[in-house]
């Protein structure tokens, strides 16, 4: 459902400190890649900036989800975003919800956080301190 909404979620590669990663803690990581915003066109009535953000949230088990972003992937106007999450292996159960700029609730799920074992990696290569997705492999819209 969240590639549905343009939402794709990753392991990113080990070793990786793109997108503020590496300055969360231990734990499983996670990156999601947001589809982008754009002006709003009035011959156009779809929403210009479909998903605002995604956040992950936990619901049993111990510690604390820590996150950065939503951080752009290029310095073009209305680029792509990515969130980094790092969730604690003390936690069993998460809620992943995502909102539109306004706050309100796309689509909320809750999975067990061993199932993030099976989120692949992304397609792109590392460059520098960054990571470049293959867009071409991630609709946005």
């Amino acid at each position: 459902m969240f590639q549905r909404q343009r939402v794709w979620l990753f392991t990113p590669p080990a070793g990786t400190s793109a997108f503020g990663i590496n300055t969360l803690g231990e734990g499983d990581r996670v990156w999601a890649l947001l589809p982008s915003c754009r002006q709003p066109n009035p011959d156009d009535p779809r929403d210009p900036c479909p998903v605002g953000r995604v956040t992950i949230e936990v619901i049993t088990g111990a510690g604390q989800v820590q996150s950065v972003g939503p951080t752009d992937v290029a310095t073009t106007p209305n680029a792509r975003r990515v969130v980094s999450f790092v969730i604690p292996r003390t936690v069993d159960v998460i809620r992943m919800k995502i909102l539109k700029n306004d706050g309100t609730m796309r689509y909320e799920a809750a999975v067990h956080r061993e199932q993030l074992t099976n989120l692949p990696a992304p397609e792109g290569r590392a460059q520098g301190s960054t990571y470049v997705f293959d867009l071409t492999r991630y609709p946005s819209l």
